[in-house]
């Protein structure tokens, strides 16, 4: 995968429904997947209920996924950021995300390469980290962002100076800042910057 190729991904699928990128099927990256995540539309419903600040109705929704697919990873990264987010429950959401990993990767691999492969079960790595930065688990979240890093670009390097912080590194936390801040990605120099 080319240099942000992941964010371009994420930001060109972001366009369409979850459900209609399932309808593509196509392996962007050339890859060997075991097969691409199909997302139903009742997933995509739930994780737009999430992002819409309705918690309640997106439990629900993920309620009734669970039932006819207890092993969707898409519904246990949307509880992780339920119970993370909305609840204050990182010690929960960390179960939730490593289910959500562990399922993906059971139909993904673990360096998925597929369309909703690579969208969901990046999303769920960097889950995992914020989770485990929440839960002051430091030395566990570098062991993710390392893992990210090896499968994804860009980099997680916004996280790693976050990490450095946490681990009083405060002249590795400014050399990865400065590195950040002069990054062509808005979204990294923003990260730099502050």
């Amino acid at each position: 995968m080319c240099k942000f190729g992941f964010i371009l991904l994420v930001t060109s699928l972001a366009l369409l429904p979850v459900h209609a990128k399932a309808q593509l099927g196509f392996d962007f990256f050339g890859g060997d997947s075991v097969a691409d995540l199909v997302v139903t539309p009742q997933e995509d419903e739930a994780y737009q209920a999430y992002k819409d600040f309705k918690n309640v109705k997106a439990r629900q929704l993920l309620d009734e996924v669970l039932k006819t697919n207890p092993k969707s990873p898409v519904a246990y990264f949307v509880l992780a950021l339920l119970a993370r987010e909305g609840e204050g429950n990182s010690a929960q959401s960390l179960h939730y995300i490593n289910k959500a990993i562990d399922y993906a990767e059971v139909t993904c691999g673990a360096a998925p390469t597929t369309t909703h492969c690579v969208m969901w079960h990046g999303f769920s790595l960097q889950e995992k980290v914020n989770t485990l930065i929440s839960l002051d688990r430091i030395a566990e979240a570098k062991v993710v962002v390392d893992r990210f890093n090896l499968i994804y670009d860009p980099d997680l390097e916004d996280q790693l100076t976050w990490i450095a912080i946490k681990q009083k590194n405060l002249d590795e936390a400014e050399v990865l800042a400065t590195k950040l801040a002069g990054s062509r990605d808005a979204y990294m120099r923003v990260n730099g910057l502050n």
